[in-house]
């Protein structure tokens, strides 16, 4: 049986009016008690319409509409155009008889409730190409075009445009073969997508097919007012479906959104930049009226309406989407399934016991290796033939190599000798085939590089290849890495599971392995060797890490409570070549991150306090046996941290310049700063422009003279431009994130220049690195201090995890930030601009520019919307009501009518 087989059938006759009519009936039953879905992964239609003879209906039980259906498959199908296709049979065989339309127009209702119900287009389908409904209900609307407008309501906003376009198209279809009569106009006022309305008059794509329907209006404004009343009357009858989750309802404009889709509007934005291109559309004319001023008088007709006007679908307002379907016999069969069987009977499908190191989705962890060597037991030599050809059972074989000889070994002495033998065998023939399967692929820098591939794989596969490891891992970093602008990322390492952490576990395990007498032994650890070695040259503080998550006791942090097991890992990675700074670096890093977001050992905290003190009481100028051993160790952890994620390193860097200001940052801080200049202009910029900028920008740094030719008004090249590294890993460095840490006139400086790359060039203080300089900034001026700082109620660990707490963090550092940029010269434009439109809370910030009498005039850089907001942030605020009167020039509708509510006072917040 297919996947896609119906398992429901309805029979009927489809030469007579009447059992048609009866099969019309049991459909929509089925449709309106869910019987005609089964659950699928996602719902799939479970119906199939056959003849009294229990054969499917094909092609010609249309009868005289053969030709319509044809032309409704070719058309709403894109593949499959002839495989259940029973349900269109039904319709065009119905269509057939006149007397039966009420039947149809009850079944197509009956479709349209379901689809908007759900919501959800992956919810309608039949098989993997095409879904219900649509064919029967496009042929439904070729023969009588009133009723087009049950496809378009069909059509629900959640709708997969990218891939599933095809039956959307159909709404363009009809509008070319009939025009814009009103029973379409009419079909468009109940389609609630409004990318869904688009396609009235031109493709997904957005080329134009037909006349959009602003431009109809301007040829038939008899048509205009018509259609203002259909709208009225369509929101009072149905409400608008929303998008689940996606913003508040009450943020949602059902008026505006049909306008916003009437055609191609002739604004100067681009339709991406969703809220700029909206605000020009209100203030576009149609038919001599602004679009703002149309909505509102609509809207103000439905007013008193109680049925609210924008509702998200029934299905998306459950907990489980798909309840209904979890019952019956499909939850009959999970009851009676024995989940149990393999707990009974180990031994009995081995491939099972292994499931989970085929592709883990997570980090091994000890404890799971530790339950699998025991379910295994002394099973083993009979289990390894199941064992997955994986990095992940590469790993708990070479987990359990290494217990073999330990006393917690489960297999008994006589045992030993064989299962070792097997093991490595077993080893010696996967581990470098897996290694090749995630190191080695063709294509990208392979091809270039073909002589130093053939050369890297044969020394990582073959013990007879020598070679060194410095100039071993100088080839895997040009081949397997990224060395883009510089910065080199491991493709590895950026995995979307955690696969590569199996391999490096496999060599950790294998080379804490006892000697082994086996033949295969000293050519695999010499193998393993040579892989090991490689990872500890490439990125030191990664291999770390990925072996420490074995043992870590927290999901997203290579930490260990437990003391002894930690220092035993650190033994035994000091032995297998990594160097105590490497692992003070690691231990820093992994201090930082776990005492920052989550209350765990105060140890942690503790310890990085430690190692911050350690690091700032080095003196270079001390030469006293302590003091060079403390200078030494610190240029030893800089050299160590160089490898490491940017922003932890610079929230290092922030600590230390908050905690002991009297510290100078070190060197590898300005180097840290450099690189980032460079790469930020190489990005955008020629390799000669980017020089000349960097520096221009670099002596403005220095002498706090030359911004103005540093603005987009005086040098083309920076118009447009953002100085963010988009293309990089999220905790990469951005150069706003060293305002906070550069000497204090440099800093000024460069928040200054970043300020003035245009009004919404402020979005960096969403960046993380912002809170950590606003708690610094606490610690600095002594109001905190640093040992307090992760337990404080205000900006400790109960932010992350109180909603309440932590949007007052985010406020008072938002509003700390604006107040700062302020002090130090920053247009208002910007720091309104950002307040008004990304703002958490900035009604304080705004007040006191009011009280000022520095806000600035808002209507050239802030939307309608934003306006509106603006005015009730500053009534919140408590701002003096003649400061509104300054509004009632606006533009906006909207805006005037809000100014003169309050400036009469008779405006209450909700």
């Amino acid at each position: 049986m297919s996947q896609f087989d119906k398992t429901l059938s309805v029979s009927l006759n489809p030469q007579d009016p009447a059992s048609i009519a009866q099969a019309l009936q049991q459909y929509r039953q089925h449709l309106n008690d869910g019987s005609a879905f089964r659950l699928d992964g996602s719902l799939l239609f479970n119906i199939e319409f056959v003849n009294q003879q229990q054969r499917p209906l094909n092609r010609d039980d249309a009868g005289a509409n053969r030709s319509l259906l044809e032309h409704a498959l070719d058309t709403a199908r894109r593949d499959h155009r002839l495989s259940f296709y029973t349900e269109p049979v039904l319709f065009a065989a119905a269509l057939n008889f006149p007397e039966l339309l009420d039947e149809l127009k009850a079944t197509a209702e009956a479709m349209v409730a379901f689809s908007r119900r759900r919501n959800d287009s992956s919810d309608l389908f039949i098989d993997d190409y095409n879904v219900f409904g649509v064919e029967a209900l496009y042929m439904l609307a070729r023969q009588y075009p009133e009723l087009s407008h049950y496809l378009a309501a069909f059509l629900v906003p959640y709708w997969n445009l990218e891939s599933f376009y095809q039956p959307v198209l159909l709404l363009g279809k009809l509008v070319e073969e009939f025009g814009w009569r009103r029973e379409l106009i009419h079909a468009y006022l109940h389609c609630d997508g409004e990318q869904n309305r688009r396609c009235f008059f031109q493709t997904t794509e957005g080329d134009s097919v037909n006349l959009s329907l602003l431009e109809h209006f301007a040829g038939h404004p008899d048509d205009y007012p018509w259609f203002k009343a259909q709208l009225l009357k369509r929101l009072e009858q149905t409400p608008l479906l929303a998008y689940a989750n996606e913003q508040p309802l009450e943020q949602t404009q059902p008026i505006l959104e049909f306008f916003y889709s009437l055609g191609d509007w002739p604004v100067e934005a681009d339709i991406d930049d969703t809220e700029l291109w909206r605000d020009r559309v209100k203030q576009q004319l149609i038919l001599g009226r602004r679009v703002e001023d149309e909505a509102l008088s609509l809207l103000a007709q439905l007013s008193e309406q109680s049925q609210p006007l924008v509702i998200v679908a029934e299905a998306w307002r459950e907990d489980d989407r798909h309840s209904l379907w979890q019952t019956g016999e499909e939850q009959a069969l999970a009851e009676d399934y024995d989940w149990d069987q393999y707990d009974n009977e180990p031994d009995s499908d081995y491939a099972a016991l292994f499931y989970d190191l085929e592709e883990p989705e997570d980090y091994l962890r000890i404890g799971e290796l530790e339950e699998l060597d025991a379910e295994v037991g002394e099973e083993m030599l009979c289990a390894l033939a199941e064992l997955p050809k994986s990095l992940g059972a590469c790993a708990y074989a070479a987990y359990r190599l290494s217990r073999l000889n330990s006393p917690h070994s489960l297999s008994p002495e006589a045992d030993k000798a064989n299962e070792a033998a097997a093991l490595l065998r077993w080893l010696a023939q996967q581990l470098p085939l897996q290694f090749q399967h995630h190191i080695f692929y063709e294509g990208g820098e392979y091809q270039k590089k073909r002589r130093e591939h053939r050369l890297l794989k044969s020394w990582l596969t073959d013990i007879d290849t020598e070679g060194d490891v410095a100039k071993m891992a100088q080839i895997a970093s040009e081949i397997l890495y990224t060395s883009k602008d510089g910065k080199r990322i491991a493709l590895l390492w950026s995995n979307a599971n955690k696969g590569f952490q199996n391999g490096l576990l496999a060599l950790y395990f294998l080379l804490c392995a006892p000697e082994l007498e086996a033949p295969q032994w000293q050519a695999l650890k010499t193998l393993a060797q040579r892989h090991w070695q490689l990872w500890l040259t490439l990125d030191p503080l990664q291999l770390i890490e990925k072996i420490y998550y074995c043992w870590a006791d927290y999901a997203f942090y290579p930490a260990i409570d437990d003391e002894h097991i930690e220092a035993e890992l650190r033994q035994n990675l000091l032995k297998l070549g990594v160097s105590e700074a490497q692992l003070d670096a690691h231990c820093l890093l992994t201090e930082q991150q776990v005492a920052a977001y989550r209350p765990a050992d105060k140890r942690f905290w503790q310890g990085y306090i430690t190692r911050l003190k350690q690091f700032a009481e080095a003196d270079p100028e001390d030469n006293s046996m302590i003091g060079r051993r403390l200078w030494q160790q610190q240029q030893q952890l800089l050299q160590a941290l160089h490898t490491s994620r940017e922003l932890p390193r610079l929230s290092f860097f922030g600590h230390l310049k908050a905690h002991f200001p009297e510290t100078p940052l070190p060197q590898a801080f300005f180097e840290l700063f450099d690189l980032c200049l460079r790469q930020s202009f190489s990005k955008s910029f020629t390799e000669e422009q980017a020089q000349s900028l960097c520096r221009q920008l670099k002596a403005y740094l220095t002498s706090g003279e030359g911004l103005e030719p540093l603005t987009p008004q005086a040098t083309a090249e920076l118009q447009d431009w953002a100085p963010c590294r988009s293309d990089d890993p999220a905790d990469a460095a951005e150069l706003s994130d060293f305002v906070w840490l550069l000497p204090e006139a440099q800093g000024r400086a460069l928040a200054l220049f970043l300020a003035g790359l245009g009004t919404q060039s402020l979005y960096w203080l969403h960046r993380p690195s912002v809170e950590t300089a606003y708690v610094n900034h606490l610690i600095a001026e002594g109001s905190l201090s640093m040992a307090q700082r992760w337990e404080d109620q205000s900006v400790g660990h109960k932010r992350h995890s109180d909603y309440d707490t932590g949007l007052a963090f985010q406020s008072a550092k938002e509003n700390w930030a604006l107040g700062w940029l302020d002090s130090i010269g920053v247009a208002p434009q910007s720091t309104v601009y950002f307040a008004v439109s990304q703002g958490r809370a900035p009604a304080p910030f705004l007040k006191h520019l009011a009280d000022e009498g520095r806000l600035p005039e808002t209507s050239q850089f802030l939307t309608l919307d934003e306006r509106v907001r603006l005015l009730k942030l500053l009534a919140q605020a408590g701002a003096d009501a003649a400061l509104f009167s300054a509004f009632l020039q606006d533009e906006s509708a909207a805006v005037r009518q809000l100014a003169k509510d309050l400036a009469q006072g008779s405006w209450k917040s909700s």
